[in-house]
């Protein structure tokens, strides 16, 4: 079904939708760099030695640089998610057959 298919009220919920889903990456996003900027200030941050190429101590590997890297896969993700809502909006599910909503 196309864009052009959905209803006035279907197309408002595809568009309230898809901007709750942005509301919240932009909270996820501010959280993330500050974090990241918390672990660069403390040299901890995976992401800095791997946009900068250089190569990380082995004193500073542990928890903080993996959780690091994590974060960012998780980021990553969050990101394609729920940008896909407003490139791509939700259609409402039809209720199957005999079944009540």
């Amino acid at each position: 079904m196309a864009w052009d298919e959905l209803s006035a009220e279907e197309k408002a919920e595809a568009k309230a939708h898809a901007s709750k889903e942005r509301r919240d990456w932009l909270f996820h996003t501010v959280a993330f760099v500050v974090v990241q900027a918390v672990l660069w200030a403390v040299g901890r941050s995976w992401l800095v030695h791997w946009a900068t190429g250089r190569p990380i101590d082995p004193e500073q590997r542990g928890v903080w640089m993996w959780i690091g890297r994590v974060w960012l896969t998780i980021w990553i993700i969050d990101t394609i998610w729920s940008w896909s809502y407003t490139f791509f909006p939700r259609r409402k599910k039809k209720a199957k057959a005999g079944s009540e909503v």
